[in-house]
């Protein structure tokens, strides 16, 4: 058996795919809810995988946003009231 097909994340994925609920965007690519949110395959892998292998710490702060979607501005933000600005 292959590191892929052994893979929980993987294994997990394809469950997920055959159970979600499916539709098509606007693209016509396909989008499964995972969580309450929209996404394609290759999104939702990386999510499961962070799930799965994320360790926070109670001061953590994690930012994610699409590209050209202003995070600089969203990382400024964040600075600020870490710092108490």
């Amino acid at each position: 058996m292959s590191d892929k097909e052994s893979s929980p994340i993987i294994n997990n994925l394809m469950e997920m795919n055959e159970e979600a609920l499916k539709n098509l965007s606007w693209n016509k690519s396909d989008l499964y809810q995972w969580e309450g949110f929209w996404c394609n395959p290759s999104i939702m892998k990386a999510a499961m995988d962070l799930k799965a292998t994320f360790k926070s710490y109670p001061n953590d702060v994690l930012l994610a946003s699409s590209m050209k979607t202003c995070s600089t501005w969203l990382k400024a933000i964040c600075v600020c009231i870490m710092q108490g600005n």
